[in-house]
């Protein structure tokens, strides 16, 4: 059973599966019981992703794991959170145009 089940997504995608479209249609059954136990298949179309098949699970916001699954972004390069922007105080008065002409020279 799974012998056309690629473990741990060349994406890096913990516990991910992934498998072409053609061994989908062959062995159906079989990912879609993978899909039963909890986990998740990526189905690939010339080894890029293009769909994802796993359980029915309410999901009340989109992960960057499920952006980079289905190939729509890359991975971030670093894993350290970004920081929040120094808050910047100007003039009630003052022309941002000006302001604008002035940091970028």
């Amino acid at each position: 059973m799974y012998k056309y089940v690629h473990s741990d997504y060349g994406g890096g995608v913990d516990g991910k599966h992934k498998t072409s479209m053609s061994e989908l249609r062959k062995d159906l059954a079989s990912f879609l019981r993978i899909a039963n136990s909890g986990e998740q298949v990526i189905v690939t179309v010339d080894g890029k992703p293009f769909a994802a098949l796993g359980p029915l699970e309410a999901q009340n916001e989109i992960t960057i794991e499920h952006l980079v699954a289905g190939g729509l972004v890359n991975k971030p390069l670093r894993d350290e959170p970004l920081q929040d922007p120094e808050e910047v105080i100007l003039p009630v008065d003052s022309n941002v145009t000006a302001i604008l002409r002035e940091v970028r020279g």
